[in-house]
């Protein structure tokens, strides 16, 4: 393939080939990329990015290729478009689809990250909820048929509380809630007396010993067909 190497001027094929390595079908190392590094000098500056990005994503990352490869999608979508023959004068392909592919690389990388700790913590306990994480909606759940236990996942340090509040399903920001907010110090509440209708949104939000906000879980449910 024709670099342009013998002008040193940016050309559509550098995008092409930049395109490539971005992806990984083309190894950086190739003799034609090393080539377009030392002829063409906005070349060197796009790869020299593309070896910064690929390094962060590698990094204690070696055994989870397949979710770092859920960052070059939308770089392959950019190339079968058609995108990458675009005229010169036009900015980098690369360069106007880094936004989305740093967003891509990140959320990766926040999956391998997950794996990583899920891998270290003791046999047992993976898939739990970890001090400090989110709370997570255990029931009711859509498609339940009663909307008197409430249960979620959730960690409280000495001090916090828990707030449980009923909503009807998409009712409007500062809507009144059907039933609460309560406080609540424990994982559960049993709702006793309240007729709710037959889809609802319920909110349970963790409050610290300050009455700062420390997380929430916001879920909407219908009840089966009866």
């Amino acid at each position: 393939m024709n670099t342009g190497s013998d002008s040193g001027a940016h050309a559509p094929e550098h995008e092409r080939m930049l395109v490539d390595v971005a992806c990984g079908d083309l190894d950086g190392r190739a003799a034609a990329v090393r080539a377009l590094r030392a002829s063409c000098p906005r070349c060197a500056e796009e790869l020299d990015a593309l070896a910064a990005l690929q390094s962060a994503l590698d990094r204690d990352a070696a055994e989870e290729q397949a979710a770092l490869a859920f960052g070059r999608a939308p770089l392959r979508a950019l190339r079968a478009s058609g995108a990458a023959s675009a005229p010169r004068s036009t900015p980098s392909a690369w360069r106007r689809l880094a936004p989305l592919a740093a967003a891509a690389g990140l959320l990766a990388l926040g999956v391998v990250g997950w794996r990583l700790w899920d891998r270290a913590q003791p046999a047992g306990t993976q898939g739990e909820t970890p001090l400090g994480a989110e709370i997570r909606a255990v029931s009711p759940l859509d498609g339940g048929d009663s909307f008197e236990r409430y249960e979620w996942l959730g960690e409280l340090e000495p001090g916090d509380h828990f707030e449980l509040s009923i909503h009807a399903a998409g009712a409007a920001p500062g809507t009144p809630p059907l039933f609460g907010p309560v406080r609540v110090g424990a994982n559960s509440y049993t709702l006793r007396g309240v007729e709710l209708p037959d889809a609802i949104r319920w909110d349970i939000e963790r409050f610290d010993g300050s009455g700062m906000s420390q997380g929430s879980a916001s879920t909407t449910v219908r009840r089966s067909p009866r």
